[in-house]
């Protein structure tokens, strides 16, 4: 196959990608979490029984809110 029937084949390909979900990105945070910091994010949410996704908003507005940090870029 020559260079250009290559390129040809390249452009005309369906691109595979995917479009970009919220809902994903939060496995690869829970993915990247210390195992032990994992189950009790399991816990955490069942006790108030959260998603994944609410968990881990909830606990970092609760603990960016406990440090008092800004709430805008101002």
């Amino acid at each position: 196959m020559s260079d250009n029937e290559l390129n040809a084949n390249q452009q005309s390909a369906v691109s595979t990608r995917q479009k970009y979900d919220l809902k994903w990105n939060v496995d690869k945070v829970t993915t990247r979490l210390p195992v032990p910091v994992l189950i009790q994010l399991g816990h955490y949410m069942k006790e108030f029984d959260l998603r994944p996704s609410e968990a881990v908003r909830q606990i970092l507005t609760d603990w960016l809110t406990d440090k008092n940090y800004p709430t805008s870029s101002n």
